[in-house]
């Protein structure tokens, strides 16, 4: 399968050379802006604004790059959960100057001190005018403002949880955990951002205009929305683990798509990819090597009930079958949005809006412990004699009689 996140400078290596020297010979432009210009050079799928980039004057690039910066912000701040960012940055008064905010994370958080020193020179914004981001619309002949979402965002009720719960016949995708001990809901699209009665909401769907261009925003919209469950679709969720849980809410674990069922609808394969500094991790998983062998099947070829192993394997990342006994009533992960989840972490970690492991490590900032009112057991923890970082899992959490089975990131593939 192959992903809609292309980027425009593909085959065109001269324009690209020639549009890096015009950004770096711009006046009066901060580095922090400059890298934000050149992780949009270098990710955007609009040929257009590819094309016209070096035609900007530099007071349009340091609009482009604050509208920009906004997104990405928004964007990092991930499934609804801004009180941990937004209290760890530096905030705007009314008068536009900036104003530290008290650092409020929670234990067990990567939001820490240093993650706040961190992002709050990403993050240091004057109050956003209303209408940013109207220029480059115009500029690149945008017709439409924003997608179709419901203009009220209606609550979330336990049951759209519970859909993706069936879905999965209540085991962890990954670890064939036992979602009822502790299991969490992830969404590949943040669910915050689908509130366009937020101001910052709306700039960051001009940004996503801007950057994606009117057609994959539109793909990825439609994507987002469907009949039966407006912007609940389990087609924006997968359920997993509470320890894979969290290292795909930091951005440390995504998926990509290798291949779908015919007709499409029934399953979708995926391959695990990690966002570490040490790109090798090491998990224990009760499902199969062959994604083939990961479900029954019934007599019309759908994916019934998981295949469960006698005992835990452990395993470096892996291909995962993602199945529905019922398309319709529960659909799958939307490719589109599989696909978005794992190239956005790139562009954010280009921009400088990720944080890293072996930075907080080489600090000597302390990891505390997390824990859940399901399980006290998991603990996250700095190995020297490896020289890895090393989450725990507790053995409640993978619903097995085992020791705690580490996930260990190790050597490079």
């Amino acid at each position: 399968m192959e992903s809609p996140f292309k980027a425009a400078r593909t085959g065109h290596p001269v324009l690209l050379s020639k549009a890096l020297d015009r950004i770096e010979q711009l006046e009066d432009i901060t580095p922090l802006n400059l890298g934000i210009i050149k992780t949009i050079l270098l990710y955007t799928p609009n040929q257009k604004l590819f094309d016209d980039i070096t035609t900007y004057d530099t007071t349009t690039i340091d609009e482009l790059a604050n509208i920009s910066t906004i997104g990405f912000q928004a964007i990092r701040a991930w499934g609804g959960n801004t009180s941990s960012l937004a209290s760890s940055r530096a905030t705007s008064s009314p008068s536009g100057s900036a104003t530290a905010s008290p650092s409020t994370a929670r234990p067990g958080q990567l939001r820490d001190k240093l993650t706040a020193a961190i992002m709050s020179k990403n993050l240091s914004l004057v109050a956003p005018a209303s209408n940013l981001g109207h220029k480059f619309m115009a500029l690149l002949g945008i017709k439409k403002e924003f997608p179709d979402l419901p203009e009220e965002r209606e609550p979330r009720p336990r049951i759209f949880r519970d859909l993706v719960h069936l879905r999965q016949t209540d085991l962890c995708q990954f670890s064939g955990g036992d979602l009822s001990v502790a299991g969490q809901t992830a969404h590949l699209f943040p669910y915050s951002l689908l509130d366009l009665e937020s101001a910052r909401n709306k700039i960051t769907w001009r940004f996503l205009v801007i950057f994606l261009g009117e057609e994959l925003r539109d793909q990825m919209a439609k994507a987002l929305i469907s009949p039966e469950y407006g912007i609940h679709s389990p087609c924006n969720r997968i359920a997993l683990f509470s320890g894979l849980y969290g290292q795909m809410d930091k951005g440390f674990l995504s998926m990509i798509p290798i291949r779908e069922s015919q007709p499409p609808g029934r399953f979708i394969d995926i391959r695990i990819v990690w966002h570490l500094p040490h790109p090798l991790v090491i998990f224990s998983t009760r499902l199969p090597a062959n994604p083939e062998d990961q479900y029954d099947y019934d007599e019309e070829g759908n994916p019934s009930t998981r295949v469960l192993l006698d005992a835990h394997e452990t395993r470096k990342h892996g291909v995962y079958r993602i199945g529905t006994s019922d398309a319709v009533l529960l659909p799958i992960p939307s490719p589109i949005l599989l696909f978005w989840h794992s190239w956005i972490w790139k562009v954010l970690g280009s921009a400088g809006f990720g944080v890293s492991l072996a930075l907080k490590k080489d600090q000597g900032v302390e990891q505390t412990p997390t824990s859940s009112p399901r399980s006290r057991k998991r603990k996250c923890e700095w190995t020297d004699e490896d020289e890895s970082y090393q989450v725990s899992a507790g053995v409640n959490d993978l619903d097995s009689e085992s020791e705690d089975v580490p996930f260990v990131p190790l050597d490079s593939m």
